[in-house]
């Protein structure tokens, strides 16, 4: 069995499920303890272009990342120990990183190194959507399904996000006209949050 495959994710089957990413980061602690009051929360457009790369990702996944952005530098740390590690895939990668002490959260973003590579190499964004999910969790859970509504509105009942995923499942590739949907979508997803996509 292949221990590496391609998982074509997701999600929006009959429109956005706002209770799936709102319940799940409902229930983490606080990513600062500074009062959100210190704060200016982002205003409504400005965390639709922040969230717009990410927005049509799995909730579990997309869960994940937002914990995650609580601590940048662990990122980046996560990130060169995915490139010293690149053997190690699945349970024994998960395994290795918990071993390593990375919380829960990084131990399941290591399954997705494309994920940890964007958002290391691209930190400045993580930083601010890190800082903007402290101040404002409803506001960017709400952008996210905002972000989902649009995607919808492009007449599509399924939208797949390509991602690659490391792990113990026999997933099949999905077929070129399958990337070239995703690459699709997200490209007028983006362009209608006015955001340009990352080379």
């Amino acid at each position: 069995m292949s221990t590496f495959g391609l998982v074509v994710g997701f999600v929006l089957s009959l429109g956005p499920r706002p209770t799936d990413t709102h319940a799940q980061a409902a229930q983490a602690k606080p990513a600062q303890t500074q009062p959100a009051a210190a704060q200016q929360a982002m205003a409504p457009d400005a965390l639709d272009k922040l969230l717009a790369p990410v927005a049509l990702y799995p909730d579990q996944l997309l869960t994940q990342m937002l914990l995650c952005t609580s601590n940048p530098p662990k990122i980046q740390e996560l990130s060169g120990w995915l490139v010293r590690n690149a053997e190690l895939t699945g349970t024994a990668l998960q395994n290795a990183a918990e071993k390593a002490g990375f919380e829960p959260s990084f131990v399941v973003l290591a399954l997705f190194p494309q994920v940890v590579n964007y958002m290391a190499d691209n930190i400045a964004w993580t930083r601010s959507l890190g800082k903007a999910f402290a101040t404002d969790r409803k506001g960017v859970l709400d952008s996210v399904q905002r972000l989902r509504a649009e995607a919808k509105k492009f007449g599509r009942q399924r939208v797949k996000v390509v991602i690659l995923h490391y792990g113990d499942d026999d997933a099949s590739p999905p077929d070129p006209q399958q990337k070239a949907e995703a690459k699709a979508t997200n490209r007028k997803v983006r362009a209608k949050a006015k955001v340009t996509p990352s080379k």
